[in-house]
């Protein structure tokens, strides 16, 4: 599972290895990491949920448990899904009022700290670099930076890449299927001017 998960940054691995692994804070890095990696936020109401029961009895981390129950609140209602009673008095019992704490997306956006600081995972500095290749298809391509090359999609990207444009970025590990090593790929770039 762990060679899968390293091959293949998707959440849901990620969440299958935190619930399988046996220490305890091992399992609350990998489901922060599979929490900031990308996937639709709806299909992860159950991931927030063992985040919530790895943290609840932890007392200076009331307030982010009951965060990811407003969270799986918010979710739930924006779905059409109910939000059962049980759940509104576990927030309570946290002391938080779910009416103040606005949309998912604001929900999350107060809780990625929190998921980076648990993840064990370091923050990468932003690099700067140019847009090398980009394939025929226009769905990826190669920026380089600093005498190496990094990967990336073009959905990581506003705008159309163009080759010999200046962009800075963050990278992620990753893993190169055609040779079968691991990667670098480039994510969250910006256009420089």
């Amino acid at each position: 599972m762990r060679k899968i998960v390293t091959q293949k940054k998707e959440w849901f691995l990620i969440y299958d290895l935190a619930q399988v692994v046996a220490d305890e804070k091992e399992a609350l890095q990998l489901y922060c990491q599979a929490a900031l990696a990308k996937g639709k936020n709806e299909m992860k109401v159950r991931l927030y949920q063992s985040i919530f029961d790895k943290i609840e009895k932890k007392a200076p981390l009331k307030y982010e448990a009951g965060l990811h129950l407003c969270l799986i609140a918010a979710l739930r209602e924006e779905n059409g899904w109910s939000v059962s009673q049980n759940l509104l008095n576990k927030i309570t019992d946290c002391g938080i009022d779910l009416n103040e704490q606005g949309s998912s997306s604001l929900i999350i956006r107060e809780l990625q700290p929190f998921w980076q600081k648990e993840s064990g995972l370091k923050a990468k500095k932003r690099m700067n670099g140019k847009v090398k290749t980009v394939f025929p298809h226009g769905n990826a391509g190669f920026i380089r930076s600093e005498n190496q090359s990094f990967f990336f999609l073009t959905q990581d990207i506003k705008g159309k890449p163009e080759v010999g444009q200046q962009v800075s970025f963050e990278w992620i590990d990753s893993f190169d299927k055609k040779k079968n090593r691991p990667s670098k790929q480039a994510v969250k770039i910006q256009r420089e001017s």
